[in-house]
């Protein structure tokens, strides 16, 4: 009996011992009832195991800075005025700055300007600009004087000396390219002499002794015939020489550059070269020549060289162009593209030759320069093949550069001929002459004193004695009617007269003489 009693309370021991070991809650079966023996007592008590808790882990909180709000000085954009610079006279470089950050500067900043990547000069003589809020932009102005025509590269440098911190110190330097020129010569005012008149001398009409005077012949006048004025180039009426001038019909593939339309040849005159593709706008036709290129500066174009001109002869060549400086942004006022058509009289197919000639250079943008706009240029030739170029000057380089070019046309200059008027002969007066007069000239006779003297009233009232006897009345000579005569006849006529009244003053002056002495 005791043992099995002494088994029984092992097995209750190591029951309990395992019920302990194990995680869950729950009796095992071996605790949920032992049959004993019949007649042995067996404890029905079921032991309670109580779990330990095991503790959780504490989060670690982690600590975020909060950044500091900093400005960020940046360069936006660079122009120059006039546009382009011209050699040996000042001009003006504006820079344009930003504040692009979170935080607004407190002191001023200095801009370096650099060209042809050397300073402009000492640190005191930069320029700074104000103190900027955020996104405020600020125009800084350099003047600069340029010996060297041509292209020269260009930096401004935002906070060069580093004094502000700044969000981003990479982005405080941008650099473009800027185009020196040749002054323009002033030309010399030529006059236009005007034509001298030709003196035509008018006589005075000659005095007469008769009543009724001569008229003297009226001259007939010569009309000068007024000088036509220059005429003004234009393009003749013969046939365009310029092959595929409206670019249509085939483009040409160029390794590198794109396409070109037939007859015509690219060229590019910078390290910077655009893209040649077929354009969609148009002056006329389906098609044109379309000269692109994006943030890229360049001087390029397209030439064709034309045979079978005559040499001394004077040609004229003419283009439509447009040109959209940034169509991708905003017109920046000054910063357009230039365009020019030239003309070498010698064939030749370089561009940059002296003995090219160009026309002015045309800066409108956003609209098509043709017509009366259009570009033009004249030039002799001194070959049988003359060379017609178009160039593009594209100085600053935008977002989205565009140009076209149509309706390229040459022509020989045929000045209108100046009309002649034919002179009016002038009619030479005929003059009739005069008959001589037919009247005798009276003849001088001295009278014989009377000796009975006579009175003084008696002496006055007496007729003066003539060629025809005493106490006649003197004969009054009736004059023949005149009719023209030359100026002989007059002369003589004149002569005749004066004959005459001098022989009547001396005869009445002998009579006077007479009656005095009669009247002592």
């Amino acid at each position: 009996m005791r043992r099995w009693s002494l088994m029984i309370a092992i097995t209750v021991l190591l029951g309990m011992s395992m019920a302990g070991r194990m995680p869950t809650l729950a009796a095992p079966p071996c605790q949920a009832g032992i049959t004993a023996p019949t007649g042995i007592p067996i404890s029905t008590s079921t032991p309670v195991l109580t779990p330990t808790a095991t503790a959780s882990p504490t989060p670690t909180s982690t600590y975020t800075p909060t950044p500091t709000p900093l400005p960020d000085l940046v360069v936006v954009s660079i122009t120059t005025y006039p546009s382009p610079l011209v050699k040996d006279q000042p001009g003006t470089v504006r820079v344009e700055v930003k504040n692009k950050g979170s935080a607004a500067t407190t002191t001023n900043c200095w801009v370096g300007l650099y060209i042809d990547r050397a300073p402009l000069g000492e640190p005191d003589q930069q320029r700074f600009s104000p103190a900027l809020n955020v996104d405020q932009p600020a125009i800084v102005s350099f003047t600069v004087t340029l010996a060297d025509v041509g292209y020269h590269p260009l930096t401004a440098w935002v906070d060069f000396l580093g004094a502000i911190s700044e969000g981003n110190e990479d982005n405080n330097q941008y650099s473009d390219y800027i185009i020196v020129a040749e002054p323009t010569p002033t030309p010399t005012p030529t006059s236009t002499p005007l034509p001298t008149p030709t003196p035509t001398y008018t006589p005075l009409p000659s005095s007469t002794p008769t009543p009724t005077p001569i008229p003297s012949p009226t001259p007939t006048s010569t009309s000068t015939p007024t000088p036509s004025p220059t005429p003004t180039p234009r393009p003749g009426e013969p046939v365009n020489l310029v092959y595929n001038g409206g670019f249509e019909g085939a483009f040409v593939h160029y390794e590198g550059l794109g396409e070109v339309a037939d007859g015509w040849t690219p060229f590019v005159e910078t390290q910077g070269a655009p893209q040649f593709l077929r354009g969609k706008k148009r002056s006329e036709g389906q098609s044109s020549q379309r000269i692109w290129s994006d943030y890229v500066p360049f001087r390029a174009g397209i030439y064709q060289r034309i045979t079978g001109v005559i040499p001394g002869q004077t040609y004229i060549a003419r283009a439509a162009v447009l040109s959209i400086f940034g169509e991708g942004d905003k017109p920046i006022r000054g910063m357009n593209i230039g365009k020019q058509i030239g003309l070498d009289p010698k064939g030749g197919e370089n561009p940059s030759s002296p003995s090219v000639v160009w026309s002015d250079v045309n800066w409108e943008d956003r609209a098509w320069q043709k017509g009366e706009k259009a570009l033009w240029v004249s030039a002799t030739a001194e070959a049988s093949i003359i060379t017609i170029f178009i160039r593009v000057n594209n100085v600053y380089g935008g977002h989205n550069d565009l140009f076209y070019v149509d309706e390229v046309t040459l022509y020989p200059f045929q000045p209108t001929p100046t009309p002649t008027r034919p002179s009016t002969p002038t009619a030479t007066p005929t003059s009739t002459p005069f008959p001589s007069p037919t009247m005798p000239l009276p003849s001088l006779q001295t009278s014989t004193p009377s000796a009975t003297p006579l009175s003084l009233a008696t002496a006055i009232s007496t007729s003066v004695p003539t060629s025809e006897g005493e106490g006649q009345p003197p004969l009054t000579p009736t004059p023949t009617p005149s009719a023209p005569s030359t100026h002989s006849s007059i002369g003589r006529f004149i002569l005749l007269f004066f004959a005459l009244a001098l022989g009547i003053i001396i005869m009445l002056t002998l009579a006077i003489l007479w009656l005095q002495r009669t009247a002592q």
